[in-house]
């Protein structure tokens, strides 16, 4: 094949490839397993948050929820916007507890949400959809503590951009 024609080829592909944009569906289901309550018997019920992000500068969260030690979020289809030209490769979820109003959060923080625990989901295809229940780790002393479980889905879609007509004066 010459040269020219593979140019030809390479560019058309090119163009096709950024006809479209990609959207990430992240629906967050529930958590198990979270603080567990044998560690802390005198506490009946927490307050748990979500974040979760593909760019660290793009994070998203849900409401807080009370649970313990099973919080339910139920959140359909949060859609996150992604950008071709990065390599996106993971979906990074933390879940937070947050105390009581009136209650003093755990020492060290700022925010008085503490960190529960992680997960980094490999993202799934484009045009695929996967779910499942991930466990989470802590960091605790000089390692990681595992400890509890959150269900996720996601989903990437392929949207066509919308073609904009041209103007024509006369």
């Amino acid at each position: 094949m010459d040269c020219e024609l593979q140019r030809t080829i390479k560019k058309k592909r090119i163009s096709k490839d950024k006809d479209y944009d990609i959207d990430l569906l992240v629906s967050i289901h529930d958590a198990d397993g979270l603080d567990n309550p044998t560690r802390y018997p005198s506490i009946k019920a927490r307050i748990y948050r979500v974040v979760f992000w593909v760019h660290p500068n793009d994070a998203y969260a849900t409401d807080v929820v009370a649970g313990l030690p099973n919080p339910a979020w139920n959140i359909m289809k949060h859609i996150i916007k992604l950008d071709q030209s990065k390599n996106f490769r993971f979906l990074f979820v933390e879940v937070l507890r947050a105390g009581p109003p009136g209650f003093a959060p755990d020492p060290g923080t700022s925010t008085g949400m503490t960190l529960v625990g992680r997960v980094r989901i490999p993202l799934p295809k484009v045009s695929e959809q996967k779910g499942g229940r991930y466990g989470l780790v802590r960091l605790e002393g000089d390692g990681y503590r595992a400890e509890g479980h959150i269900s996720v889905t996601l989903e990437m879609i392929k949207k066509e951009k919308k073609k904009m007509k041209e103007d024509h004066y006369v």
